[in-house]
């Protein structure tokens, strides 16, 4: 029994940015959420209407200062292009500088992007080169808890847009032009199941007027529905590798304080080697042979072996780790069973 997943090795051969619009209302509780998954998921947050404030800040040092300024205290949509050049900008300098490289391709929390259809426009025309979109976040929240919300955080925030007034012009530009946005993206999730059973975009409603606690229960349940996919598609490319007996692939799949049966501090057992890390470790080819032997071969088996997988399931722990675990079966080349086990 196979589990259903979006291969997402082709985003990395790109070297795309791989991208979640998070949406919501003013005060829907985007930034509190997004903070979370950053924490969690070692994602990057980029929230446009930040990057946007931080150019409108630059004053006479940015072209855009006072029309972003005078869209924002209005409760209109800035220019498609500025936005996108901002963000594209802030993507590369994040990714050159990242501190969550260690974990591989990051996911990148667009938030507030894109809020109408010309913002998509946009968007579908100048980001597939940069940027490839995995679905969307969209936390749903009515006017009056919005308000209260803004009323909360207007006493400390010092944001100009952060009254009644601009958050009432917020959200009815939310509702008038971004929703209708999340409808086409939802339809075009309809269509890719209709095509090919599996989309490659899910977009993801979460009730966002419950308690923080509440809130983040569904967004971490949403978030690891996208890292499973990055899971089960290092997975299989593992399993691959085992069948094939590439070494290489075997090699750059597993990590070698696993296999040496060390810590992630790079220590074995109690000890604890503080000059080594788990990404400057590298084995041999003999080593790596030899550890294929160890934990990927049984008694009897040869070049012509085959591993058959059922049963599987996956259960994201913490964010960046997860165990996958399956029923495998080692046969000969008669179809004679050698071996029969729960992997994980």
């Amino acid at each position: 029994q196979s589990i259903p997943y979006v291969n997402t090795s082709n985003l990395t051969s790109k070297k795309q940015h791989r991208v979640l619009f998070v949406l919501g209302g003013p005060g829907a509780g985007k930034g509190t959420q997004s903070e979370r998954i950053v924490t969690t998921y070692k994602c990057i947050h980029l929230s446009v209407g930040e990057l946007l404030r931080q150019e409108r800040l630059r004053g006479d040092a940015s072209p855009h200062a006072e029309l972003i300024e005078e869209c924002l205290v209005a409760g209109k949509i800035v220019p498609v292009e500025i936005s996108l050049n901002l963000v594209r900008n802030a993507m590369n300098e994040a990714t050159s500088s990242s501190s969550t490289s260690s974990y591989g391709q990051p996911i990148f929390l667009v938030d507030g992007f894109p809020r109408n259809f010309d913002n998509l426009s946009g968007w579908t025309n100048e980001m597939p080169e940069y940027a490839s979109v995995i679905g969307s976040l969209v936390y749903d929240c009515p006017m009056g808890v919005l308000e209260q919300r803004i009323l909360s955080r207007a006493a400390t925030s010092g944001r100009s847009d952060d009254n009644l007034e601009s958050a009432r012009k917020r959200f009815k530009t939310f509702q008038r032009q971004t929703m209708p946005v999340v409808y086409a993206l939802e339809e075009v999730e309809r269509l890719e199941v209709v095509d090919s059973a599996m989309a490659t975009m899910r977009i993801q409603h979460i009730v966002g007027e419950a308690t923080v606690e509440e809130v983040w229960d569904a967004t971490r349940a949403a978030m690891d529905g996208y890292v499973k996919n990055d899971v089960l598609t290092a997975n299989s490319a593992l399993m691959q590798a085992i069948e094939e007996k590439d070494m290489g692939a075997y090699s750059d799949l597993c990590s070698a304080p696993m296999l040496e049966g060390k810590t992630d501090d790079g220590a074995s057992g109690d000890e604890k080697d503080d000059d080594t890390s788990s990404a400057e470790v590298k084995l041999s080819a003999p080593q790596v042979e030899d550890m294929f032997q160890q934990y990927e071969t049984v008694e009897g088996s040869d070049e012509q072996s085959t591993s058959r997988m059922s049963n599987a399931s996956v259960e994201v722990q913490n964010g960046t780790s997860a165990v996958v675990s399956y029923d495998r079966r080692i046969e000969d080349t008669s179809g004679n069973v050698l071996s029969d086990f729960r992997e994980s």
